[in-house]
């Protein structure tokens, strides 16, 4: 049987282009991509990663009810990630708890190289949620938002490649985390540029590592623990019409 893993881009912008990931490809597995109808334009803040929960959630519900079999969160603030868990019992995985637990199998210390200096605080408090904070060795900016890394790829390569010499050079880090899900192929030019000067460690991109534990975790089986996330009473709300009931 196919395995459908849908990814849900936490935005109202547009879904994610699944061309992009081609090199996950197999016979038996189908990606979907969908954005938010409701929520923020960008995620640069916790208050952002807040607005983008409910049509979130709403999205997962939707997708279990359509037999979709695993979900992941195509952001690094993991939005809605341990929220949507409650409502839902098919694996949801987000690219930031998954490149920590990824890292820690492949290294003893991680840095990520993420987009702006804004964003490093909240990627800092994620690490020390997840558990992982003695294992991150450094976080740093390339300072591109999103809009510039994708209208220049070629400069984001070359900020990415500078940053992550000096997280291995300077701080120390044996593997690397991609700080954004739209860095998406920079990992191969990091991986050459560095392997070149001898420096040959793990490069995880995020959104691939999360699609590839995802598909795994169906492989084996496994999905969260509803003792750990039990699913919600579900009492009245207000101005939450959108958001479906399990």
């Amino acid at each position: 049987m196919d395995k459908h893993i849908r990814i849900i881009h936490p935005t109202i912008g547009p879904a994610r282009d699944l061309g992009e990931l081609h090199h996950l490809e197999r016979d038996d597995l189908l990606l979907s991509s969908v954005g938010l109808d409701v929520g923020p334009s960008e995620l640069a803040s916790q208050f952002e990663v807040a607005l983008g929960v409910p049509d979130t959630c709403a999205k997962v519900i939707a997708a279990e009810k359509e037999g979709v079999h695993a979900i992941v969160i195509d952001c690094m603030g993991d939005v809605g990630v341990a929220e949507a868990r409650e409502c839902v019992s098919i694996p949801i995985l987000g690219p930031y708890e998954t490149s920590l637990n990824v890292a820690s199998l492949l290294g003893h210390k991680c840095s990520v190289a993420t987009m702006v200096d804004e964003v490093i605080p909240v990627m800092g408090s994620f690490a020390r949620k997840y558990g992982f904070e003695q294992n991150v060795a450094s976080i740093r900016a390339i300072n591109m938002d999103v809009a510039s890394m994708m209208e220049n790829p070629t400069r984001r390569d070359k900020r990415l490649i500078e940053l992550c010499r000096q997280l291995v050079v300077d701080d120390g880090a044996d593997t690397i985390i991609l700080g954004c899900t739209e860095m998406i192929g920079a990992e191969v030019a990091v991986n050459e540029a560095l392997s070149d000067e001898g420096i040959s460690i793990p490069i995880i991109q995020p959104l691939t590592a999360a699609i590839t534990v995802a598909a795994a975790l169906l492989d084996a089986g496994l999905t969260h623990s509803k003792r750990a996330f039990p699913t919600p009473r579900f009492g009245p709300t207000s101005g939450y019409e959108f958001l479906p009931r399990p």
